[in-house]
């Protein structure tokens, strides 16, 4: 599919650099990104170029453009619009201008249907996940995920999404939206997740990250569909080298991804000639389930708390 416009206008040529220029650097939301600081100039182009979507400062500046030429129109707010009484929807522009691409990525996703929106072209598949899961419980599972996924995002792009009941205090930011919206996307199987996912995504660092589900039934709805969905669109869709998924939530479902895993990471808190009941009987738990070819990807750590490494 060919790839959609989105035009930005504001009579600010600084500004309007910055957001052409951080859109374009984010390829990953699959759209062609112009900039504008001059109405002729923008008239002649979208007469020219049929155009997805216009994120501009004036709700007028589109008036000289042939009806039908731009798809949907997003309002880059000075303080002068508020978003229930306009006819556009509405974004602040005084924010950063990360926050401007989610608020944009999170209008993308949702007129995913009525938007000539082709996401990022499937790419070659070289995208690693690493799913950690300890046996016996405890804190040592995220104690290594966590360090695993600081590691790997030193030299690559990396996402870590912790499917676990109770996460704990690291990784919450409340009101902020995370795995339960995302659950709740990928039940309902839409075709632009990635858009999605990147409206919702924090950093720490180099490393991003989803916040955690906000209550544990949420994980319940997690099936193994919604794991190879997801799954498949992070390999073919996102511009993630690495992936590292904590599963603290153990069902069917849980299994799915393990097999859906390049890597299994089990870091345990015995050392490593101590007798591990738990993990014997996880493996034993593999063999009966006949997927003994897993235990070839798995790999135990027995010193969680030490450097984790992307081997």
């Amino acid at each position: 599919m060919e790839e959609g416009l989105l035009v930005v206008f504001d009579y600010e040529e600084k500004y309007t650099e910055r957001l052409t220029d951080y859109l374009n650097r984010r390829t990953n939301f699959g759209m062609e990104v112009r900039g504008f600081t001059r109405q002729d100039a923008l008239t002649d182009f979208c007469n020219e170029h049929k155009t997805e979507l216009l994120l501009t400062v004036d709700d007028t500046v589109a008036d000289g453009v042939r009806p039908g030429q731009i798809s949907h129109i997003i309002l880059l707010s000075e303080g002068q619009w508020v978003k229930d009484s306009c006819a556009y929807p509405v974004i602040y522009k005084f924010q950063s201008i990360e926050q401007v691409m989610k608020e944009v990525l999170a209008y993308v996703s949702e007129q995913s249907e009525e938007m000539n929106y082709p996401g990022l072209a499937p790419k070659e598949n070289t995208t690693q996940i690493y799913v950690v899961f300890a046996p016996e419980g405890g804190r040592v599972r995220t104690v290594y995920g966590i360090a695993l996924a600081g590691s790997l995002a030193e030299h690559h792009e990396t996402l870590y999404l912790n499917f676990d009941a109770f996460p704990g205090a690291l990784w919450q930011k409340d009101g902020t939206a995370g795995l339960s919206e995302m659950i709740y996307y990928l039940k309902q199987q839409r075709g632009n997740l990635m858009a999605k996912l990147l409206s919702m995504v924090n950093h720490s660092g180099n490393l991003e990250y989803l916040a955690p589900v906000s209550h544990f039934r949420d994980l319940e709805e997690m099936g193994e569909e919604e794991y190879r969905f997801l799954f498949h669109t992070l390999r073919e869709h996102s511009e993630y080298e690495a992936i590292v998924v904590e599963i603290g939530y153990f069902n069917g479902a849980a299994l799915s991804a393990l097999d859906l895993a390049d890597k299994i990471c089990i870091p345990i808190a015995t050392a490593e000639d101590e007798e591990n009941h738990a993990l014997d009987a996880f493996k034993r738990m593999l063999v009966s389930e006949k997927k003994d070819y897993l235990l070839r990807r798995m790999e135990v750590i027995t010193s969680a708390a030490g450097s984790a490494g992307a081997g």
